[in-house]
């Protein structure tokens, strides 16, 4: 019995995770957080809420599970004599600190930094989706490479562009490393500097801005993924300020459907993209500048995808520790 848990999945790049996992792969069971609203056909389901729920489960099913893959970074609350397989996809819980959250939040971090370290145990195996996340990880948890496996899977469909030579997109959620506030300033400060008309799409939530005559910034808060798609295939360009990320999927979908990228001149997206374009993201002046750059610039290069979609990979050596059991 293959049992998947995904409690605690219920938003962003997670949930893209687990639709593009369940489109390849049906375990018997799943575990889902209560939140979430994907329609699951010919799986079992259990919705869940929190640690006593996942123990709850654990201990029931504990005998029949063959393997025990967590797409939520946690490892089991419950000691299971199975093969573990769990999906890192959050480096904020070793990172939080380099960002400006509350210490309110950053203790809430820490705390389930802790939690990780102590239900973790030798033979589990971890699945991460950058070399730059294998080796944070592999310091975190004090465990050796072979224990940590490569394997990023996204969306890698592509598609057809019609834009605006003014049209920039930020996919993004509100959290703070997402630096919107850095990156609206910029678009200010950008269109006081052209007589060009600028046009900045954010998926977040509206915000009172006072903006220039030639610059309109959109709000369109949480959209589902195929708007986002559009939103691509209308867009010359991706600006993406992040502070940091542990894969950064919008980088790829965006590429793959045209856009020029403009981003954050930081380790993770050198991981997964050749930018046509990169700035300082904690400088305004030099988001500024590379937005002036990318519409008066005629032959700005084209972004290059550098990882491959590995989802069918991440199944095979799931089926593998099936075997292996």
């Amino acid at each position: 019995m293959t049992f998947v848990d995904a409690t605690y999945i219920n938003t962003g790049g997670g949930k893209e995770i687990l639709k593009l996992f369940l489109s390849k792969f049906k375990p018997d069971i799943i575990l889902i957080d209560k939140r979430n609203n994907i329609d699951l056909i010919g799986i079992k389901t259990h919705y869940v809420k929190g640690e006593l729920d996942r123990f709850y489960y654990l201990k029931a099913y504990k005998n029949k599970i063959k393997t025990y893959v967590s797409l939520n970074n946690l490892p089991p609350n419950l000691n299971l004599k199975c093969k573990v397989i769990i999906y890192f996809h959050n480096t904020l819980y070793f990172s939080s600190s380099n960002f400006k959250y509350s210490l309110a939040r950053q203790l809430q971090f820490y705390v389930k930094s802790l939690y990780i370290k102590f239900l973790n145990r030798n033979d589990y195996q971890w699945v991460v989706q950058t070399n730059l996340v294998k080796t944070n990880l592999s310091g975190f948890l004090n465990i050796s490479n072979n224990k940590i496996h490569e394997l990023p899977f996204f969306d890698s469909k592509y598609g057809d562009q019609k834009f605006s030579n003014t049209n920039f997109i930020y996919v993004s959620d509100d959290s703070n490393h997402k630096n919107q506030d850095n990156l609206i300033e910029s678009f200010i400060l950008a269109s006081q500097k052209t007589s060009k008309h600028l046009t900045l799409i954010l998926t977040i939530s509206h915000r009172s801005v006072s903006t220039p005559k030639n610059l309109t910034i959109v709000f369109k808060g949480y959209i589902d993924k195929q708007k986002i798609l559009e939103l691509y295939e209308n867009s010359k360009f991706l600006i993406y300020p992040s502070l940091g990320e542990s894969f950064g999927l919008p980088l790829i979908e965006a590429a793959n459907h045209g856009c020029k990228v403009i981003a954050s001149d930081l380790p993770y997206v050198h991981e997964i993209i050749r930018p046509s374009l990169t700035f300082n993201p904690y400088s305004v002046e030099s988001i500024s500048n590379s937005i002036l750059k990318a519409v008066e610039t005629d032959n700005l290069p084209e972004t290059k995808v550098l990882v491959e979609n590995k989802l069918d990979n991440f199944i095979d050596f799931i089926i593998s520790q099936d075997v292996q059991r």
